[in-house]
């Protein structure tokens, strides 16, 4: 029996999950997959920009489809890469990530963010291609493509940001030369969360709303200073609810609890502001 060690679908150190699931072999394998071209994705932090720039990944797998995605990341990112189908593998960057990227070799390096660690880190990659930036040895960042460049003076000059009109998509998609569509962020929610979703909607007899209104009433720690007061949150909803028929749900997590808990009670009695709670894990609130 041959083994194909250079399968997608191959560990290393276990067996495959097409094995596991199907006891199959590799000699006798339909699902044998090739590595062709391997793209190192770094985009470590925040969250939500992590969560944001998975809108490269329908066009990179358009540009490169039988292309092998490793993704790396922070440990409080690797959630939103579960049932995620574009990418192979997640590195958490405080554990396996280093010895990784400087032992393998990719086709595409992606490092969209300038901060000194993700630069270093795509610097420190073996690839034959690199997009984004990268750190220099005296500690500067510099941009790997000319496309890059926007990105690294609207950092600089806060005239050039104020005065830009492009989403951060499309800053992102031109950095990795792909097209300036209208691609979608990739999350994907398996089945058992589905069922929490639709559970809480029966629950709160929002099945057969058309018209729901999401709050978020906190911040993330990098932008304390942009959260909105409670006040600002008690007339909006004041307004809401007179002028429309929708229903609101607040969200949060535990920094906003005594917040959301005084909305919450403030407008009980109108039936259509509910409180989602503020302990949450993440696939939860998603």
């Amino acid at each position: 029996m041959k083994l194909k060690r250079n399968c997608r679908y191959f560990p290393g150190d276990r067996p495959c999950k097409f094995h596991k699931e199907k006891g199959i072999i590799c000699s006798d394998c339909p699902y044998y997959s090739p590595i062709n071209h391997k793209i190192l994705i770094i985009k470590l932090g925040a969250m939500g920009d992590v969560l944001r720039t998975t809108a490269i990944l329908t066009p990179l797998k358009k540009k490169f489809p039988n292309s092998t995605i490793t993704w790396v990341t922070l440990t409080s990112s690797l959630d939103l890469f579960q049932g995620n189908p574009y990418v192979n593998e997640v590195l958490d960057y405080r554990h396996d990530a280093l010895p990784r990227i400087m032992t393998e070799e990719y086709d595409l390096i992606i490092n969209p963010d300038t901060d000194k660690l993700s630069s270093s880190l795509a610097t420190l990659a073996r690839g034959k291609k690199k997009l984004g930036f990268g750190l220099d040895s005296k500690g500067v960042v510099f941009c790997f493509n000319p496309e890059a460049e926007l990105w690294l003076e609207m950092g600089a000059f806060d005239d050039l940001k104020k005065n830009n009109r492009l989403t951060y998509q499309e800053i992102i998609l031109n950095i990795c030369q792909l097209p300036k569509e209208d691609y979608p962020i990739v999350l994907n929610l398996l089945p058992e969360e589905l069922e929490i979703g639709k559970r809480f909607a029966s629950e709160n007899l929002l099945s057969g709303s058309k018209r729901i209104l999401g709050l978020y009433t906190g911040a993330g720690d990098r932008w304390k200073m942009k959260s909105w007061p409670e006040e600002g949150f008690r007339g909006l909803i004041k307004k809401v609810l007179k002028e429309t028929d929708l229903k609101i749900l607040l969200y949060g997590g535990p920094d906003v609890q005594d917040k959301n808990a005084h909305l919450h009670s403030e407008f009980l009695n109108s039936g259509r502001v509910i409180n989602t709670g503020t302990n949450n894990s993440l696939r939860t609130f998603f």
